[in-house]
């Protein structure tokens, strides 16, 4: 029985997860065409609704830009790690008779 508990609770997580994603990049994607919508816009007052949405719409991708940025460097540096593990392990594992299932008589 607690494998199942365990194993609905990681399907929540799972599920959670994603929807915390999508809704990332709902929030970049709508963000970016509010920017794109309001590019051109010319500010006439002090508190401009718009100005302030800009701005916070702006930081938001900038923020959430760098974070994409370090993961895929941390990306790349883990699928590289693996690529040179591998190869240093065929290296070092060379066939022998033996691995190669060579019957050895005298």
């Amino acid at each position: 029985m607690s494998v199942s508990k365990a194993t609905g609770t990681h399907i929540v997580k799972k599920l959670s997860a994603a929807f915390i994603c999508i809704w990332l990049l709902l929030g970049v994607t709508f963000s970016a065409f509010f920017l794109a919508k309001e590019y051109d816009h010319h500010c006439h007052m002090d508190d401009c609704p718009i100005c302030q949405t800009m701005a916070v719409c702006e930081s938001f991708v900038n923020e959430l830009g760098s974070v994409i940025l370090t993961a895929a460097v941390a990306f790349a540096c883990l699928v590289l790690t693996i690529l040179l593990i591998k190869q240093s392990f065929e290296i070092l594992c060379a066939p022998t008779p033996v691995s190669c299932k060579v019957r050895l008589n005298n």
